[in-house]
């Protein structure tokens, strides 16, 4: 049995599906593998472009509809949280460490940063906590895949850069660079950051059999929980809003929210407990959302362009 599965052409995105080929194999040997890199819109324009919704998954969603391909490896962060007529996330890898890290030649952290350093980040999150808990650095666009990122912090464009740690680690190039993982409470991450999901069509009952049995059930409900928040948010991934669960050792799950304007000078952040109940009634999660909206999220979001 032989199935095509869509990836990007990037390093991380090869490797993404590397892991997710090898995890599946394991479990159906008799599975074996095409891989289709595909350039995405988000990948021809560097990210910068005004409408990110399906800058990095459009390519992939559309070769899937057509039955080119049977399934597609995304970073789950990228995905829209819009549901997707005839499509499915069949599974969802063991979750990386989903925080954001710092990197930079000479500093060993924002802290250590003089005013007017220069930090470089494509995202509107990043920027605005940046901005939110260090207003006298300069934040910069830093386009392009993570080896591109990090080169233009070795040649002095940026005194430092964030990104995703999951990113990083799964490439092994943090290299002689010094880091600094930088807390959930207060760099909350985007939702879904440091997930893997494996989409396929929802009428493809085998493949979705088969994907249930590599699903990791706990990374899968927590991230699916971080996107129906967003969906009640009305957001999407180039909105300045973080979103984040986790299940502590006492079985409660930590919700973490971050919504800051671009320059830092409006920020809501919160942080609540819910029982472990995976399935949390929706009238909780809307009344958690709407504290945050009726607190200033919406007029932050009306305000923005969700994009740097």
């Amino acid at each position: 049995m032989k199935y095509t599965v869509a990836t990007r052409r990037s390093a991380l995105a090869r490797c993404q599906t590397d892991l997710f080929i090898s995890t599946f194999t394991d479990q159906h040997p008799d599975v074996a593998f095409t891989v289709q890199n595909m350039t995405t819109a988000g990948d021809q324009t560097m990210g910068s472009i005004a409408n990110l919704k399906d800058a990095f998954v459009g390519e992939l969603e559309s070769a899937l509809l057509r039955g080119e391909v049977r399934c597609a490896v995304h970073s789950l962060k990228d995905m829209s949280v819009s549901h997707q007529e005839s499509l499915t996330i069949g599974a969802v890898l063991p979750r990386h460490d989903p925080r954001d890290v710092f990197l930079s030649v000479n500093y060993a952290c924002l802290s250590d940063l003089p005013n007017g350093a220069i930090v470089g980040t494509s995202s509107a999150r990043r920027c605005a906590q940046i901005k939110a808990h260090h207003p006298l650095l300069e934040v910069k666009r830093c386009r392009g895949n993570v080896p591109t990122r990090i080169n233009q912090l070795k040649t002095g464009d940026f005194d430092a850069i964030v990104l995703a740690v999951a990113g990083i680690e799964r490439l092994g190039m943090i290299g002689e660079l010094k880091i600094d993982r930088l807390a959930i409470d207060r760099y909350t991450p985007a939702c879904g950051q440091g997930a893997i999901a494996i989409q396929c069509r929802d009428d493809d009952t085998v493949l979705c059999q088969q994907l249930r049995s590599i699903n990791h059930r706990s990374s899968y409900d927590l991230v699916m929980l971080e996107r129906e928040i967003v969906r009640q948010f009305g957001a999407h991934c180039g909105m300045p809003l973080g979103v984040h669960i986790a299940k502590r050792p006492d079985d409660q799950l930590a919700v973490y929210v971050f919504v800051g304007s671009l320059d830092g000078q409006k920020v809501i952040q919160r942080q609540a407990l819910w029982s472990n109940n995976l399935s949390v009634d929706s009238g909780i999660i809307k009344q958690f959302v709407e504290s945050v909206l009726s607190a200033g999220a919406r007029d932050i979001f009306a305000g923005c362009q969700g994009d740097l």
